[in-house]
């Protein structure tokens, strides 16, 4: 009896147990989530830290990480919106760690430019910037006289890989290296390609004409270049900036602001065009006597260059009075070589060109091509001969008395008087108190040699110093097409 009372004791503590447990377990669990709640409270008021429990480690920076990413997201959905209009860009994936992977698009045109910018190569003389060419794959550096070539310093842009013949800076974009006369290098680029630069040297005086600019009605100065000037009227003058050397002494150098304009009739319709130059002040160039005005001649239709020169000197040996003086230059425009010129003194009334003193002297140009576009003209009374007034010693024609009219009438009637002796009685004493006959024969001489198609149509000159004085012939000018250089027969050939 006492055995199943004990028995019976026992199994009644037993199913008690089994009751309170659940219950004893469920207040130990909310006693541990709020002491938890309290520890995380006060972690987080103090401090960033992992706090730990027994049922094991809760990671603070996690939590903040997930946030941190919530953020990051916002961040480059708000970019991709300011990009969204933009041409260059690329694609970036950036890793979420709750919803995989998020494509924005970056703008990456500095990058762009970086990583493609393309090759070339530019020299500096005096602040004055020389660019190279390109002919037939070859990249050529016209370099000027009077440059040390083992000195040379070249500039480039792109980026290159390795060169094979001379050396080369990235990190100062420059190309240095034992240069002489006439030598190449060739230059790798990091994208494959491959270029030769070939560098040439000049061995005659140089030319820059930089800052063009013009001057507009309302005051207003805007930056032009060579091409602006070649494609608009002749007339049009522009300021720009004018650097010459000789490259030997630098007491003929020059460095001054200039007035630039086109010159020329036929030749202005030419791709290579002539230029006339003033500067503020006469001024010696190059060796040649004080003057403001000074023309660059391209010598376009003549390959030799020589033509020109070959006149001049011939006519300068045989003592034909105040042949223009000249120098062969080369070139450069905005940075860009031009090409081979002749600068040469200007006909015109000056003491160190043609040297007149009579205010009734005068230049008159015969001109049967482009008379019609000169203010003042006349045609001979028989061989109908165009005759224009190039310069005056009274610069007056907007004078109702104006003694330059009067000198160019006088001009005329010597004219007719002239053809008129010649064309019938050939009174040769009466022609020679007409013309100074000396002049006329070695003006003829010059015609005669160069075989020059314009000696019978226009530049050829004539002047008069003052009504009594007989009529010059010269000075010469213009045989860019004589020497064999062109075939009409009809023209005197």
């Amino acid at each position: 009896m006492k055995g199943i009372k004990f028995f019976s004791i026992i199994v009644c503590i037993i199913m008690i147990f089994n009751i309170l447990t659940p219950i004893f377990s469920l207040a130990t669990n909310e006693l541990t989530n709020e002491n938890k709640t309290n520890i995380q409270t006060t972690e987080n008021n103090n401090s960033e830290e992992e706090i730990i429990d027994k049922q094991g480690i809760v990671d603070n920076q996690t939590m903040e990480k997930t946030e941190e990413t919530d953020y990051e997201k916002n961040q480059n959905i708000e970019k991709l919106n300011n990009v969204k209009d933009r041409s260059k860009t690329k694609n970036i994936d950036i890793e979420d760690d709750n919803t995989g992977v998020v494509n924005i698009e970056e703008d990456i045109e500095q990058e762009n430019n970086a990583e493609t910018e393309d090759f070339s190569v530019y020299i500096t003389n005096n602040g004055n910037r020389i660019n190279s060419y390109n002919k037939d794959e070859n990249t050529y550096i016209f370099v000027p006289k009077g440059i040390e070539l083992s000195e040379l310093k070249i500039n480039y842009t792109g980026h290159i890989e390795s060169i094979d013949g001379a050396y080369f800076d990235e990190s100062t974009k420059q190309i240095t290296g034992n240069f002489h006369n006439e030598s190449n290098f060739i230059v790798n680029l990091t994208d494959g390609q491959t270029k030769n630069i070939i560098i040439m040297q000049s061995n005659i005086p140089c030319i820059y004409v930089n800052n063009i600019k013009s001057k507009e009605e309302d005051g207003v100065i805007e930056n032009k270049t060579l091409e602006d000037i070649n494609s608009n009227s002749k007339e049009i003058k522009y300021d720009a900036s004018v650097f010459i050397t000789d490259g030997e002494n630098e007491e003929n150098d020059i460095s001054q602001t200039i007035e630039i304009k086109g010159r020329g009739n036929y030749t202005w319709s030419l791709p290579k065009k002539g230029y006339q130059i003033k500067f503020n002040k006469k001024q010696s160039v190059l060796g040649m006597k004080k003057a403001k005005t000074w023309i660059l001649l391209a010598n376009y239709t003549d390959n030799s260059y020589e033509r020109n020169k070959i006149a001049l000197d011939f006519a300068r040996n045989i003592g034909l009075n105040y042949t223009p003086n000249y120098k062969f230059v080369d070139f450069w425009a905005d940075g860009n070589y031009i090409g081979n010129y002749m600068l040469i003194e200007k006909i015109q009334i000056n003491e160190n060109r043609v040297n007149l003193n009579n205010e009734y002297g005068l230049i008159s140009e015969l001109d049967n091509s482009y008379y019609i576009e000169e203010d003042i003209w006349f045609k001979s009374d028989l061989s109908q001969t165009a005759f224009t007034l190039k310069d005056s010693c009274a610069d007056d024609l907007n004078n109702e008395e104006s003694i330059a009219k009067q000198a160019f009438n006088n001009f005329r009637n010597d004219i007719n008087n002239f053809e008129e002796t010649l064309y019938n009685d050939k009174n040769w004493e009466q022609i020679s108190s007409i013309i100074d006959v000396e002049s006329f024969i070695k003006y003829y001489f010059v015609q005669e040699l160069s075989e020059n198609p314009d000696g019978c149509r226009s530049s050829i000159f004539m002047y008069k110093d003052g009504n009594d004085d007989k009529v010059h012939m010269g000075p010469v000018w213009d045989y860019d097409i004589a020497f064999g250089n062109f075939e009409v027969t009809n023209w005197g050939r």
